[in-house]
């Protein structure tokens, strides 16, 4: 059996043991268990949860790409991965619902899916949970897994490699106008996306702008998203575009843009973002949650309404609005998947170091 071991801040994922089943936190009585994990039981289940866990266990143990869940020094779980091929089903499991609640499974989650996408290269990861467990479902979407179907008190979820990866890209999401020299520090302090947004260019000028910008992101491997322009950014094959709330229709950008490229859209309300994410968008920028002096008719935007978007949608979200090292603090806990940052960046006296430290922190607040 493989040796592997994924460490987060408080959940260590490793090899099983025989000893782990003494430590095993089964409920009895399986109401009890359903209404820990934050559902309702309407119809009764056929297996206690104790006869569960011991099935599941014996069965993980056998697994390739099984896993225990550790935390404080005792098996609290099991997560594993199964299946052929460049798509394999995941399932995770903690054996005291009421752990849920102090962020174990999102961890574990985040640590199986790095290990998934990451070790073993998987195209995708699918999902069964028992239609019961609130917990647990609302814990798969925080990590940007999406419900596909229900079946028989089943709800199916699933995630692909490109919507896991442009999660990890949204993390320190960096805005400029066009400075070469300006971007090029920004993106060796870390910046993980760069949207160039350089409005009233003509157009082959604008088109010259992004073919160098583009040669520097590249160099990097860092993608760019084109400000308002779909058309340009399939003319320099940028990784995608990003419309604004007054910069032309969603649809019709998607069109242009095909599948496979990023789309951006600008969202103020929950209301905004649900119809954006309709119309196709892959992410939304979402502010300007601390006032800008970037955009005259930017309206703050309280950060409870961040919340509520970030609830809402299945795409992930980024921060923006007067941004910086001072308040980036305040957005943790948002559910956003990372910030979009201007002048906190290219405002800086030097953008490097302050590209590096915003990636830090936005480390520190986006969970991965």
């Amino acid at each position: 059996m493989q040796k592997y071991r994924l460490v987060g801040e408080r959940v260590l994922l490793r090899k099983p043991k025989r000893s782990d089943i003494a430590d095993r936190q089964a409920i009895g009585r399986h109401s009890e268990f359903v209404r820990m994990c934050g559902g309702s039981m309407e119809e009764p289940v056929s297996f206690p949860p104790r006869t569960y866990w011991r099935k599941g266990y014996r069965g993980f143990r056998r697994e390739r790409h099984g896993f225990s869940i550790e935390y404080e020094n005792r098996c609290v779980g099991m997560t594993k991965l199964r299946g052929f091929g460049k798509s394999k089903s995941f399932s995770i499991g903690i054996f005291d619902p009421a752990l849920w609640s102090q962020g174990l499974g999102a961890e574990a989650t985040r640590l199986m899916l790095r290990y998934g996408f990451g070790r073993l290269g998987l195209e995708s990861i699918t999902l069964r949970v028992l239609e019961c467990n609130a917990r647990g479902i609302r814990c798969y979407e925080k990590c940007g897994f999406r419900r596909t179907g229900a079946q028989g008190g089943d709800v199916f979820m699933a995630i692909t490699r490109r919507e896991y990866e442009l999660r990890q890209d949204l993390l320190l999401y960096a805005i400029s106008d066009g400075d070469l020299p300006a971007i090029e520090a920004a993106l060796r302090g870390g910046a993980t996306m760069l949207q160039l947004r350089a409005k009233g260019l003509p157009e082959d000028e604008l088109l010259g702008l992004a073919r160098s910008v583009k040669r520097i992101t590249d160099r990097y491997g860092v993608p760019l998203i084109v400000n308002d322009r779909a058309d340009i950014a399939v003319a320099i094959d940028a990784a995608g575009a990003h419309l604004g709330l007054s910069d032309g229709d969603l649809r019709a950008a998607r069109a242009v843009l095909g599948p496979d490229k990023i789309l951006g859209a600008t969202a103020r309300t929950t209301e905004q973002a649900l119809a954006a994410q309709a119309a196709g968008a892959g992410y939304l920028g979402c502010g300007a949650v601390f006032g800008t002096v970037t955009k005259a008719d930017a309206v703050p935007m309280p950060l409870e309404v961040l919340r509520e978007i970030c609830a809402a949608v299945e795409i992930p979200v980024v921060a923006i609005g007067g941004i910086a090292r001072a308040n980036i603090e305040r957005l943790k806990g948002c559910g956003m998947a990372g910030v979009a940052v201007v002048s906190g960046i290219f405002g800086a006296q030097d953008i490097e170091q302050a590209a590096r430290e915003l990636r830090g922190m936005a480390e520190g607040i986006c969970p991965k």
